[in-house]
């Protein structure tokens, strides 16, 4: 195989991985600033697992993220398995993909990379009061 088809293995791969998942761990890479598997996660209808502190949740006017992600504070890192399999055994299946379906609309009509810039631009207003 080539290195082309190599990588379109791979990525078909990571696809299937993100599609059977239940949560996605997106966890915090600079203090603050969501990673790129965040919108990934959301774009596919998963609700990713933001692990950190101090997050700056982007549209918050916007995007009810207490009900597209899930969150562990770093202080509790070490237990983040334990964290994650008590919340999904606690939260019903149909709350779960409400959740989901929540997030992948945020991700299309608030997150996309097309719609991102419209977005800001909105919650600055809003939040200056123009």
């Amino acid at each position: 195989t080539t290195l082309a088809d190599e990588t379109l293995r791979r990525e078909a791969e990571y696809r299937r991985g993100l599609h059977d998942a239940a949560l996605v761990l997106a966890p915090q890479s600079i203090v603050g600033v969501p990673r790129y598997r965040v919108y990934e996660a959301m774009s596919a209808g998963r609700l990713p697992v933001w692990v950190g502190d101090d997050l700056m949740l982007p549209l918050p006017r916007r995007v009810d993220w207490s009900r597209v992600a899930v969150f562990v504070d770093s202080r509790e890192v070490d237990d983040t398995g334990e964290i994650l399999r008590k919340w999904l055994r606690d939260t019903l299946p149909a709350d779960h993909l409400a959740r989901e379906a929540e997030a992948q609309r945020a991700y299309r009509e608030v997150l996309h990379p097309n719609l991102f810039p419209q977005m800001m631009t909105l919650e600055v207003k809003e939040r200056l009061d123009l």
